[in-house]
């Protein structure tokens, strides 16, 4: 009996909270981000590639309130960074580093992942933040995560915080070590 109740009690919990997988690459060049003074955010793109994505409205609406969550995020995160964010080049062009963000949605699909799991509809969010010098148009650096969303309640919503979280922590850790 006590086996039983451990098992559904540990279903219970994945189902609700789902399984979830976050893995993050660094890629730094030798140039140091510890001698530019400003950043431009030069470009958040939060999309879906998914067929139905495009006709979905609802979804249309979350995509663009995840952009604007995301660009107040790295703002954040470059204001943390000390460095200036600038809303246009002119502002600052000697020391600027050029901010691209590129987070890909997968919604997949909520139902199957809680009803069938084992993969069906599985959900993921991509992302890439790209640093790039204003002057040489060098990329000094960048840092990618992949999460994945594979079975139980888990929302995507919530895997886009969590992958755009441990996205700009690496960037912050990186800073920190400088």
């Amino acid at each position: 009996m006590r086996k039983t109740l451990t098992f559904l009690l540990v279903f219970v919990v994945v189902g609700l909270t789902g399984c979830r997988s976050i893995e993050v690459n660094n890629t730094v060049q030798s140039v140091s981000i510890s001698s530019y003074e400003n950043m431009l955010i030069a470009s958040v793109k939060v999309y879906s590639n998914e067929v139905s994505a495009k006709t979905n409205q609802p979804l249309q609406v979350k995509l663009k309130n995840w952009a604007q969550y995301s660009k107040n995020e790295l703002k954040q995160y470059a204001d943390y960074g000390q460095l200036n964010v600038l809303n246009s080049i002119d502002e600052g062009p000697d020391k600027t580093l050029l901010a691209n963000l590129d987070v890909n949605v997968q919604y997949g699909n909520r139902a199957l992942r809680e009803v069938v799991g084992f993969g069906a509809g599985r959900g993921g969010v991509n992302s890439r933040l790209t640093l790039v010098d204003s002057k040489s148009a060098e990329v000094v650096y960048q840092v990618s995560a992949v999460s994945e969303l594979v079975q139980g309640g888990g929302a995507i919503d919530e895997l886009l915080k969590d992958n755009l979280l441990q996205l700009l922590e690496s960037y912050k850790n990186y800073t920190e070590s400088l």
